[in-house]
């Protein structure tokens, strides 16, 4: 992604991984507030949750400082999944996972949190549609890992 930021917009490589990880940290910070909105339905502890999390040296501070490293690309993309499932979207998290794996490992978790409850609604409801959807999502989830 940083190659491809460069050489479109003409900048050098490390400048295209410092774009890439401060819009990272700004969406990681805007799913947070969604997230944290899930819980709450007061908007100003939803914001100071966020605030909060945007203090984290960590999360926040030490990846614009790191550009380079790939978590801070990997973050948005973890509270991405987490809030699709807790929304009630198993496949959109199921799908978010299976690319985020691609950037880091700690999204089988959300993956296997997908692929659990998959396997729930198909042992509640057994139809062969939803025993055939079970069995592509454990291929596809095992052909990910």
């Amino acid at each position: 992604m940083a190659r491809f930021l460069s050489d479109t917009a003409g900048i050098p490589l490390e400048e295209g991984f410092l774009w890439i990880a401060r819009c990272s940290t700004v969406t990681f910070l805007f799913l947070c507030f969604l997230l944290a909105r899930c819980f709450t339905n007061s908007m100003w502890k939803a914001l100071g949750s966020m605030l909060l999390i945007s203090l984290s040296a960590m999360h926040v501070k030490v990846p614009l400082f790191a550009p380079t490293a790939v978590d801070v690309a990997a973050y948005p993309i973890m509270v991405l999944s987490v809030l699709l499932f807790i929304r009630g979207n198993v496949w959109g998290c199921f799908w978010v996972a299976c690319v985020g794996l691609f950037f880091k490992e700690f999204l089988a978790i959300p993956l296997m949190l997908s692929l659990w409850a998959i396997w729930s609604e198909y042992q509640t409801h057994p139809t062969s549609r939803k025993k055939f959807q079970f069995v592509a999502a454990i291929l596809t989830g095992l052909a990910v890992i």
